[in-house]
C-alpha cells in the first residue's frame, strides 16, 4: 500500500481510481487512436545499379499502412499528421566490391536528410542502416535512397521485406 493514497481524479479527458496499491487510468476514446506508421518493402531485387548515382529504391511491397499514404507505386510513404516521426531505411547491397562505399538515405521532398555511408571491406552482403527523428508536416513524402561507388554498374539491392525497407512511424 502506498505511504499516501493516490487521490481520485475526475474531469473530462481522464478518470484515475485508486485501486488498492495499483492505480488504472482510464483515457477518452478518441486519444486511443491508431497513431500514424507505415511500412515499405522491395520485395524484388533492384538490380545494376548506376555507379556514384544517387538511386530511388522502388519499394514494392506494403508491410502496414495505418493513418498515411503508402503508395508502392512511387515507393513513397506521405504524411497525413504533422509532427515528429521515426524514420528508419536499410538496404541490403548485394553483389558487393571490396573496398569500396555504400550509402543509404533518406529522402523528405525530394531532399536527402540523414545519410549513412560504410566502406565493405570483404565482397559480401552489405546491409547499411540510417534513421533520425524528423518533422514532418502534412503532404511531405519521405523515400529511401541508394548509393554506391564501386566503379561499375553490378552492385544491387537485395529484394526481400526483411532487408530493404522504409518504416515511419508517428512519435508525436
Amino acid at each position: 500500500m502506498p505511504k499516501y493514497p493516490l487521490p481520485e481524479i475526475k474531469n473530462d479527458h481522464q478518470e484515475l481510481e485508486n485501486v488498492g496499491r495499483y492505480s488504472h487510468i482510464k483515457i477518452d476514446e478518441h486519444i486511443d487512436e491508431e497513431l500514424p506508421k507505415a511500412r515499405l518493402a522491395l520485395a524484388n531485387n533492384q538490380n545494376n545499379l548506376a555507379n556514384n548515382t544517387w538511386v530511388k529504391v522502388a519499394l514494392d511491397n506494403e508491410t502496414f499502412n495505418v493513418g498515411c499514404k503508402a503508395d508502392v507505386t512511387s515507393g513513397r510513404v506521405t504524411i497525413n499528421k504533422a509532427g515528429y516521426y521515426l524514420v528508419i531505411g536499410q538496404i541490403a547491397f548485394t553483389s558487393v566490391v571490396a573496398d569500396k562505399r555504400y550509402f543509404t538515405a533518406i529522402y523528405v521532398n525530394g531532399v536527402d536528410q540523414p545519410i549513412t555511408a560504410i566502406h565493405a571491406s570483404v565482397a559480401a552482403s552489405l546491409y547499411v542502416n540510417t534513421q533520425d527523428v524528423l518533422y514532418l508536416s502534412i503532404d511531405d513524402y519521405v523515400e529511401l535512397y541508394a548509393k554506391q561507388i564501386s566503379g561499375g554498374n553490378l552492385v544491387d539491392i537485395a529484394g526481400t521485406t526483411t532487408y530493404t525497407f522504409l518504416n515511419v512511424i508517428y512519435l508525436k
